[in-house]
């Protein structure tokens, strides 16, 4: 009871007061604010006036509130245009960065396929993408990537750590490549002029072949007198000029090269069962009994015993050829050439397409032999090398000469 009086007789008339007050003091700041104002202008000595009303003030504070809005939301729709446009350049970068990723991929893919292609003689499909330390772009945040960019952007990835991998074998197969072809002679950075008389340079355990008691009656060769042996170097190192053409492509390149080098290399052996009865080198003449440089290797094999070519090749030679009695000379490019003696029967023709492990010749002993066998040359630009380390360097290569695939044979 003493609560509802007290708020009739304090707190409503309290609470009128100052309500009216307000009222007061909003209607004489409105007519103070809004009172009929005139503007003078004078021009010319001439004065005009104009009247403005609390109704005119009124509106015109009003355009000019509308104009201030338009001018704060034009400034907010530039800021959101430049956003927008930041935006925009964001996903044209992207865009352009994944067209740069994958054309950089296919090229590199393309390189691989050449690779396979230098390897295995077919083509391969392969998936994948190769790039090494791969960093998504500052200015690329995934966060900010549509699904699919993000999917690609992952692929590109997962690709990429996959085909390190692929990397480290190209480099180490270089690597293998690079070593084996060493192991023949043909040194990749020698110039040609290295490569002379190293035939003088024979192993020791050649030599004791060649002094051995009853293997000098299946001997035999052309008779070359140290002292008549001719620098037949040529003026160009085909070898490396075909290896320059790489020096500057990548490693994918470089193998490629370096597969279809060893593809007509001749790194096999021209005989499945044989034995070795003279070596490469100085020896004594089995026929003339003095010393003289023996040019190739002397394999002995079975009666009849069939001589393959170690690589692909062109026939150049195929018949009677001086003191080689029946003879083939098989061109494998690159300045290197192999040739047989002493054969019984020759099975190619001048001009044949041969490849690896078909059948060439018949082993025998027609021309300058005391015994059937065969005399087997390697020549670099018609330099006689040490066939043994060809076939060393197959065998580094290839490890298991049973994996080697005999045509016609």
């Amino acid at each position: 009871m003493n609560k509802n009086y007290f708020l009739k007789k304090k707190i409503l008339p309290a609470l009128t007061y100052i309500g009216l007050l307000m009222l007061h003091i909003c209607v004489r700041t409105c007519k103070f604010l809004f009172a009929k104002r005139t503007i003078l202008f004078v021009t010319n000595q001439k004065i005009r006036s104009i009247r403005l009303g609390p109704i005119s003030q009124i509106c015109i504070i009003i355009a000019f509130a509308w104009i201030f809005n338009l001018f704060n939301q034009s400034l907010n729709y530039n800021h959101i245009i430049s956003s927008k446009s930041d935006e925009i350049g964001n996903l044209q970068s992207s865009n352009t960065y994944f067209q740069e990723e994958l054309r950089d991929i296919n090229d590199k893919l393309k390189k691989i396929n050449d690779y396979l292609i230098s390897a295995t003689g077919s083509s391969q499909k392969v998936s994948g993408e190769e790039k090494f330390n791969f960093k998504t772009p500052k200015n690329i945040k995934e966060k900010d990537l549509s699904k699919d960019d993000q999917n690609t952007l992952n692929e590109i990835k997962n690709a990429n750590e996959m085909l390190v991998s692929v990397h480290h074998f190209a480099r180490h197969r270089i690597k293998t490549i690079e070593n084996a072809i060493n192991i023949t002679g043909l040194n990749l950075k020698q110039r040609p002029s290295h490569l002379k008389n190293k035939f003088n340079n024979s192993d020791e355990k050649e030599i004791s072949l060649n002094e051995a008691k009853g293997i000098k009656d299946r001997q035999g060769g052309p008779l070359v007198d140290l002292d008549s042996i001719a620098d037949n170097t040529g003026s160009e190192d085909e070898i490396q000029k075909h290896l320059k053409k790489a020096e500057f492509s990548n490693d994918f390149d470089r193998l490629a090269m370096l597969e279809n080098l060893i593809k007509v290399m001749p790194l096999s052996k021209p005989m499945k069962s044989y034995y070795i009865s003279s070596g490469f080198g100085r020896r004594t003449d089995p026929i003339t009994g003095r010393h003289a440089s023996h040019q190739g290797l002397d394999f002995v094999g079975p009666e009849h015993g069939a001589v393959i070519s170690p690589s692909d090749g062109k026939v150049i030679l195929a018949g009677k050829f001086s003191d080689y009695g029946n003879a083939v000379v098989i061109n494998h490019g690159f300045g290197i050439t192999t040739r047989y003696g002493h054969l019984a029967a020759v099975k190619v023709t001048q001009g044949q397409i041969v490849k690896k492990g078909q059948l060439i010749a018949i082993q025998g002993n027609t021309g300058r032999s005391t015994g059937s066998h065969l005399h087997y040359e390697v020549r670099y630009r018609n330099t006689p090398l040490n066939p043994k380390k060809f076939l060393e360097a197959g065998d580094s290569l290839f490890n298991d000469e049973t994996n080697i695939k005999y045509v016609n044979s």
